[in-house]
């Protein structure tokens, strides 16, 4: 099945119950020096609700704006999970986004994958935070990759015995242009 993922830009969805490739050709505004941000993700099911479980990118200064999660994405699972705003962080689920919202990251389920309030801080503070800095901030270009592994879950409990247990594996890259104004590795 084809699909529009957003307006603007040309892209594919395929609805699978195994992990699928969600291909987005261009994030950006516009070409930045004849190159552009662009995002391919991997996703799975649960409990008929679809979440990323793999976010592969190339960005850059020229990024689109990313979003909050939308109303109502993964609703079969996050029911089932704690939720409630009263709750410490460890024990709070949140829908935790692969490509961060302020690099481009979009608030749709195929970039979305529930982990608790307390392993969305540590993903925020071990690697987002350092590729915001590189994007927004510094203008790099950046290779960066999240994938969701080790994914087990319970939940037909009461919603308090109900878990999702995983591990983002991250990596980021500084790129830049070299003599072919192709983007490789800085090695930094």
């Amino acid at each position: 099945m084809y699909a529009t993922i957003q307006n603007r830009k040309k892209s594919r969805v395929f609805s699978s119950d195994k992990p699928t490739s969600i291909s987005k050709f261009s994030m950006s505004r516009e070409p930045l020096e004849g190159h552009q941000t662009r995002v391919d993700w991997k996703t799975s099911t649960i409990l008929g609700d679809t979440v990323g479980v793999h976010m592969k990118a190339i960005i850059g200064p020229e990024h689109q704006q990313g979003g909050s999660p939308e109303y109502g994405v993964q609703q079969n699972i996050m029911s089932r999970l704690p939720t409630s705003r009263s709750l410490k962080a460890p024990n709070k689920y949140v829908r935790g986004h692969l490509l961060n919202d302020n690099v481009g990251g979009p608030g749709k389920d195929y970039n979305l994958f529930p982990i608790t309030a307390d392993a969305n801080g540590k993903h925020e503070r071990s690697i987002e935070s350092h590729v915001k800095q590189w994007v927004n901030v510094d203008k790099h270009w950046v290779d960066y990759e999240v994938n969701v592994v080790g994914i087990n879950y319970k939940l037909d409990d009461y919603y308090g015995n109900n878990y999702i247990n995983s591990y983002f594996v991250c990596k980021a890259s500084l790129l830049a242009p070299n003599m072919a104004n192709k983007l490789v590795e800085t090695n930094n």
